[in-house]
């Protein structure tokens, strides 16, 4: 005769004694609750003692030395319900792979363990296409004045944690950086920009000459920064100005007072040494400005009378001729 009784086992366990004992004795039934713990059996006597002999067995079998563990997996395109029945239908109900979808997260959450969650992980990653890559924006920053090639590898210090990947070029033609990168690389470049512009200002100045002529100032503080006048940026701006007989500059304090002591050493009597000072000195006469000094050896009064000839094809402001001792003859 036939007898229902119950075996306990650890949980999803029952499941598998179930499938053993079946195909063991397939004319008697056996069923297991839902939490796979318990193990209830419809058969013989006979099969009875079989049954408990594999339950106790079961049992005493030493726990796996790897256990399940739970782990989240987040979709981005993928249905949930759909990969989770694929999943479950991968394993076997003696595998006691666990799964479970967060459809207000886009989540699947598994318990497996470690192997399992490997196959797990690959069915997803193939089915989940890969993140799109983080749009990314070309900036140009000008750089009046500063050295591009020091600006550069700071650029690209600052961008190698933020952005690896980041095209960074130095145009030199052009005195411009150009920067390819993500939105939050450009913010950073941005601050460094407005450091680097603000920790050495530009300053104006306009010097008055009064012994040397305007282009060959030009020329000898174009010669005091060589091969840094062309390579970089790192130079002052330098404008002669041939009819006032003045240079206007653009400079840190720095290449000001550079510039100063070296025409003053050029013979230049008219500035200091401080940077952004006015002339020294007043001019000869009470002109101001419109007063140059020129040492002439040989004979002058030749040269004079010839400068006075030649004044007037070539300028059109007044020229006046001071002798020591008397009045001036003018000339227009």
């Amino acid at each position: 005769s036939l007898d229902t009784r119950s075996y306990w086992l650890r949980p999803y366990e029952a499941d598998e004694a179930q499938e053993v004992l079946e195909r063991l004795y397939p004319d008697a039934v056996f069923v297991t609750d839902t939490s796979q713990e318990v193990l209830v059996a419809t058969a013989t006597a006979e099969q009875h003692q079989t049954v408990e002999r594999v339950v106790q067995q079961m049992m005493v079998r030493k726990t796996p030395a790897v256990t399940a563990e739970p782990r989240t997996y987040r979709l981005r395109n993928s249905d949930g319900s759909s990969l989770s029945i694929a999943l479950q239908s991968l394993f076997n109900r003696t595998d006691n792979v666990r799964i479970s979808v967060d459809e207000q997260a886009r989540a699947l959450i598994a318990v497996a363990r470690p192997e399992q969650h490997a196959v797990i992980a690959k069915l997803v990653s193939e089915l989940e296409p890969p993140a799109a890559a983080e749009p990314r924006q070309v900036e140009m920053y000008a750089l009046p004045g500063m050295n591009g090639d020091t600006a550069e590898q700071v650029v690209r210090d600052v961008l190698q944690s933020l952005d690896p990947a980041a095209l960074i070029s130095w145009e030199r033609a052009t005195q411009q950086l150009v920067i390819s990168t993500t939105a939050a690389g450009q913010a950073a470049v941005k601050g460094v920009m407005e450091r680097l512009q603000q920790s050495d200002p530009k300053e104006m100045d306009v010097i008055p000459l009064r012994v040397l002529s305007a282009e060959a100032a030009q020329n000898a503080i174009e010669s005091l920064y060589g091969d840094s006048y062309v390579r970089t940026g790192d130079y002052p701006t330098i404008q002669a100005d041939e009819d006032s007989q003045q240079l206007l500059l653009r400079g840190t304090r720095k290449q000001l007072q550079d510039i100063r002591l070296l025409l003053q050493k050029m013979g230049e009597p008219a500035v200091v040494s401080e940077s952004g000072g006015a002339a020294a000195g007043a001019a000869v006469g009470g002109g101001g400005s419109g007063v140059r000094v020129i040492p002439v050896t040989g004979d002058v009064d030749g040269a004079v009378r010839r400068i006075q000839d030649l004044w007037p094809r070539i300028r059109r402001n007044p020229l006046r001729v001071l002798q020591p001792g008397g009045s001036g003859g003018g000339s227009g």
